[in-house]
Formats: structure tokens, C-alpha cells, sequence
């Protein structure tokens, strides 16, 4: 793990600290980060999180797109153990595509 790595990992869990973890310890869930390596980040859902109908929803409307936006710039990737990332992916980036229209229709 580089020096890149661990500092990537301690934003991203102060991230995780701040806007998502206190989201989903409302409902008994949790996740954490499994791993760091060459700007991928790992995490894994837990508690009630990880046998949730819903996790696939979350994974893709507020804990993918609050990481990638925020670590974007430095090229960081994100993987949620259990949940399937092309699901994800596309949904992101159909969500993506309606909020940058609707910018566009405001302007």
C-alpha cells in the first residue's frame, strides 16, 4: 500500500464518517473499508445493510455518486462487496445524464 493509498483510505472514511454512515446507522446498517489499493477502494455493507432488499438502491443513489463526486478529481474507483457494480454503473450513470438535462433546461 503507498503513501497515495492511506491517505486516499483516511478521506474516504472521513467521508464515509461525516455524509453516509450516519444515513444508514438509522437503520441498524453500516459500512466499512475493506481495502485500498492503486485508488480502489472496497467497502463493504454491514448490519442490516447486507441483507437489505434496498442495498442495491442505496449503493447507487447515495453511496457511489457521494464518493465518486467527491474523490472524482483524483481518479479514486469504489466497489461495494455483495452488490453487483453494473447495476450500479448504469443506474449512476442514468441519473447523471437526467440531472445534467435538467441543469441544462433550467440555464
Amino acid at each position: 500500500m503507498t503513501e497515495d493509498d492511506i491517505e486516499l483510505g483516511a478521506e474516504v472514511q472521513r467521508t464515509l464518517d461525516s455524509r453516509i454512515r450516519p444515513l444508514l446507522n438509522v437503520d441498524a446498517g453500516d459500512i466499512e473499508i475493506t481495502s485500498v489499493r492503486d485508488g480502489l477502494v472496497e467497502l463493504e455493507l454491514l448490519g442490516s445493510c447486507r441483507r437489505c432488499l434496498l442495498k442495491l438502491g442505496c449503493q447507487a443513489e447515495m453511496v457511489l455518486p457521494t464518493l465518486r463526486s467527491r474523490f472524482a478529481a483524483r481518479g479514486a474507483t469504489f466497489s461495494i462487496r455483495g452488490c453487483p457494480t453494473t447495476w450500479a454503473a448504469r443506474r449512476t450513470a442514468r441519473h447523471d445524464r437526467i440531472r445534467s438535462a435538467r441543469l441544462r433546461v433550467t440555464c
